[in-house]
């Protein structure tokens, strides 16, 4: 990216709640105000290769339109997407995005680097890491896909199970969402239910009442 584009940009939509906010939050990206779609692609490339990153799209798919406009309006432009739902957009290529790898070396894979350093961040000791078995946490690691936030996640729950017992009450809540439509976020609904089951019936209540 560095080398094949001459500007590059970031926004992160995870914030937005309105499709019609989006083009706007683009060009305020750039420092520039919003008039229209197609002098919006010409700022973003003018007479040079630019590569935009939109990030978290899924809930403002009404906004796709935007991002064929801006394709369309510009030749030199590139714009990269996360989403976890597809555009359906006549420029879009799909990549699919698998979790991190787990390999069978010592605690050396990315994920079971992001499952220590989670633990590590909340709280637990060397002493108590080095109790644990490496088959424990790389179970763990393949239990979730090696899925970051579930890792994130996961990791979390060490300062009150060990890795062993975490893959236990992963495997009681894993017989969740059987249709295939969501399979790829099968272990994440796991977790995150898992989650929800430690917390008293007060803070259950609480986030009842704050969740929009």
């Amino acid at each position: 990216a560095q080398t094949e584009f001459a500007h590059r940009y970031w926004v992160d939509l995870r914030d937005i709640v309105d499709h019609d906010l989006v083009a706007p939050t683009i060009a305020a990206s750039l420092g520039q105000a919003f008039d229209d779609v197609a002098s919006l692609a010409d700022q973003l490339a003018d007479d040079e290769s630019a590569l935009l990153v939109l990030d978290n799209f899924e809930h403002i798919l009404d906004a796709r339109a935007i991002v064929q406009e801006l394709v369309d309006g510009n030749e030199t432009l590139r714009v990269l997407v996360t989403s976890r739902v597809p555009l359906e957009v006549k420029a879009e290529s799909l990549v699919q995005l698998s979790g991190l790898a787990v390999s069978d070396r010592e605690l050396d894979s990315p994920a079971e680097q992001l499952f220590v350093s989670s633990a590590r961040r909340a709280g637990v000791s060397d002493d108590h890491l080095n109790s644990w078995t490496r088959d424990a946490i790389r179970a763990v690691c393949r239990k979730v896909g090696g899925n970051p936030l579930a890792l994130e996640i996961a990791g979390g729950w060490t300062q009150i199970l060990p890795p062993s017992e975490i893959l236990d009450a992963l495997a009681q809540s894993n017989e969740l969402l059987g249709s295939p439509m969501v399979r790829d976020l099968r272990t994440m609904e796991a977790v995150l239910n898992q989650s929800w089951t430690t917390l008293s019936e007060t803070e259950q209540n609480t986030l009842m009442l704050l969740a929009t």
